[in-house]
């Protein structure tokens, strides 16, 4: 969809939402969002090098240190990786230039590394002080990566102590907390966007930090042999995917006025539809990505979603403990149950339409 007629749908929820109170300037608005997009591309070969140019310095850096016998001390490691996060916000903030842009991201990156070498890589500490920095820099960045990195590593941060401390427990709290947020936000996007400029211009990479955090949770889940060694209880995930799931197709059915009896239907039919991928639910999870993706009109989550569920089908195919003819049938009549959902939706939709 052209981005005039996504506004148009964005500025009329929004105006749905607030009532006759809602004044914008619609100027301003287009401006602001074509400054925003020219701001993703424009440049981006000079924040590649720039990006590439400061790891190297970053690499040259601590060899440095490595043959100085510096790198030994970690009280001055964790001090010069504080610095170098510290120069990379007065970057942030000094001048609009697309190539101090790029090294200020890389000089934000090598101060994570440095504040790495500089504590316990298993320690509690590190990672509280990662979920801070990434906190921090949500709310103190203006760059879109910035802000897409400060919310990777706030949910990087988490899956680096549950795997370092084998906790399935906390990976399913992941897996809860990063689908709720996702969806959350994806179905708030006319509010988040109205709500002032700070979180207007934080808004995208919120959510594209979002979606790939919890992509990332799925992936574990679909890979539990390599990651927190086999992790069993996976329809504990299934349910907790489950749950998103069902809340935004309520969102939407609700929102075109869908009979309650008939939205339980729906209900059921998906249930049904989904029930054998109970110790899979990352394909219930690409869904959900896909669902929200073709709701929102959100390109990114599409194809994330499209791909997503390729690879998780895929990759349930092949993890099935079961002959050939067994799979065969299994996806045979899990597409014959996804094509008859979708047969009913359709008509049961055109005739509310029709009343």
């Amino acid at each position: 969809m052209a981005t005039s007629e996504r506004l148009e749908d964005i500025l009329a929820q929004a105006a749905a939402i607030e009532g006759e109170a809602f004044h914008y300037d619609r100027e301003q608005i287009e401006a602001e969002v074509e400054r925003e997009k020219a701001s993703i591309y424009e440049g981006l070969g000079i924040k590649i090098l720039a990006i590439a140019g400061g790891f190297l310095a970053c690499i040259f850096f601590l060899g440095f240190l490595a043959i100085a016998g510096l790198i030994e001390s970690k009280g001055g490691m964790l001090i010069l990786g504080v610095m170098a996060i510290g120069g990379s916000l007065g970057l942030n903030y000094a001048t609009n230039s697309r190539m101090l842009d790029g090294a200020a991201i890389a000089l934000y990156i090598s101060g994570l590394v440095l504040i790495t070498f500089g504590m316990e890589w298993e320690s509690g500490g590190i990672v509280l002080g990662f979920m801070v920095i990434a906190v921090a820099s949500f709310f103190l960045m203006r760059n879109f990566l910035m802000i897409f990195f400060s919310v990777l590593l706030f949910f990087g941060s988490m899956l680096w102590y549950i795997g370092s401390h084998e906790s399935v427990a906390l990976f399913y709290l992941y897996l809860l907390v990063a689908s709720l947020s996702y969806t959350i936000v994806s179905l708030s996007e006319p509010g988040l966007l109205s709500s002032g400029p700070m979180l207007n211009r934080r808004f995208p990479a919120l959510r594209t930090g979002l979606l790939f955090s919890f992509v990332a949770g799925l992936v574990l889940t679909m890979n539990s042999e390599d990651f927190l060694y086999g992790m069993q209880n996976h329809w504990l995930g299934w349910c907790i995917v489950m749950i998103s799931l069902l809340a935004v197709v309520h969102y939407i059915t609700d929102g075109i006025g869908v009979q309650t009896g008939r939205r339980v239907l729906f209900f059921a039919c998906l249930v049904v539809v989904l029930l054998p991928f109970l110790y899979a639910p990352a394909v219930p999870g690409a869904l959900l990505v896909l669902l929200l993706g073709v709701h929102t009109r959100y390109v990114t989550g599409f194809a994330c979603g499209i791909l997503a569920f390729v690879y998780f089908i895929s990759q349930f195919y092949y993890d099935l403990q079961l002959t050939l003819l067994v799979k065969s049938i299994i996806l045979m009549a899990s597409g014959a149950l996804f094509l008859a959902a979708w047969y009913i939706i359709r008509k049961t939709l055109q005739r509310d339409e029709a009343v």
